[in-house]
């Protein structure tokens, strides 16, 4: 009777190893991938109106998130992503002055759009300084919207909307860096 309980015992203990090696393995297969493109060049128009929710400009992005993810993981793709979330978003112009900067608009607000997705709201500035201004982190919105299915397109972008302070007389020329958090598994 000792050995078929010795036996038995064993028998649950080689059970639950593989069961708990086997959760391990499919742990280990899912990776956290930053993704930072670098910088968008844009061009904002001049200002023409001071309303609430004025068309700012636009930023087109084009990444190609399959071969991003093939040469992080070498095992993963585009179908294996599980998450994809945007972690920052910075407007830095080439040049500011007195007159025409980022401190011209009052609100910011950020749209991620593709042709194949609605308009989704990823970030928002609510109360930007007066002051001259050449470089504004816009925060990424409270509920942080899941955008993994923009990642069907190759490209999308970002539509900016806002509340002008004053004018621009000028276009604004700068970059776009943005920062995304994708997660990726089997």
């Amino acid at each position: 009777m000792n050995i078929k309980h010795t036996l038995f015992i064993a028998f649950l203990a080689i059970v639950s190893t593989t069961i708990f090696s086997c959760g391990k393995v499919n742990e280990s297969m899912e990776r956290d991938i930053i993704v930072g493109p670098g910088s968008t060049e844009f061009t904002f128009p001049i200002g023409t109106s001071t309303e609430s929710g004025t068309k700012i400009g636009e930023i087109p992005l084009s990444i190609d998130f399959d071969t991003f993810i093939r040469e992080q993981t070498k095992d993963l793709g585009i179908g294996d992503a599980r998450s994809f979330k945007l972690t920052s978003f910075r407007l830095q112009l080439d040049s500011a002055e007195e007159e025409n900067s980022l401190g011209n608009f009052e609100t910011i607000t950020v749209y991620m759009q593709s042709d194949s997705q609605p308009k989704t709201l990823v970030a928002q500035l609510t109360s930007n300084p007066s002051s001259k201004n050449g470089n504004v982190l816009i925060p990424t919105v409270p509920n942080n919207p899941e955008l993994k299915a923009f990642l069907s397109s190759p490209t999308f972008k970002f539509t900016l909307e806002g509340k002008a302070r004053t004018l621009t007389t000028i276009a604004l020329k700068g970059k776009a860096i943005t920062q995304y958090a994708l997660r990726v598994g089997n």
